[in-house]
């Protein structure tokens, strides 16, 4: 059987560098629109992201905010991260509003 390395330094690429990912298949499993905004799961390249939600950036813009989890320290710390172009971003609004209706 084969050691695991596991050991190493981290290293993190800032936003600019981070790529966009390529779209193949997108999908809404469920969109509910409340007081609270609008909250939706969807499949991406067959992975399911539950626990989606759509909000405003501090330009009043449009994003996809995805599933985050709550540490020890009080803060929310993100469960998954997939970077979206604006495009996309418009075709995944378009989805959650046909899947509203």
């Amino acid at each position: 059987m084969a050691k695991l390395n596991l050991g190493g330094k981290k290293e993190q690429e800032s936003k600019k560098e981070q790529e966009t990912i390529n779209i193949v298949s997108c999908e809404i499993n469920r969109a509910v629109n409340n007081d609270y905004g609008v909250f939706f799961d969807m499949t991406i390249n067959g992975v399911k992201i539950n626990g989606c939600n759509l909000a405003l950036n501090k330009d009043g813009e449009p994003f996809i905010g995805l599933p985050s989890k709550k540490g020890k320290d009080n803060k929310y710390y993100p469960v998954c991260y997939i970077r979206f172009s604006g495009d996309d971003t418009k075709k995944i609004i378009e989805l959650i509003e046909q899947k509203l209706g």
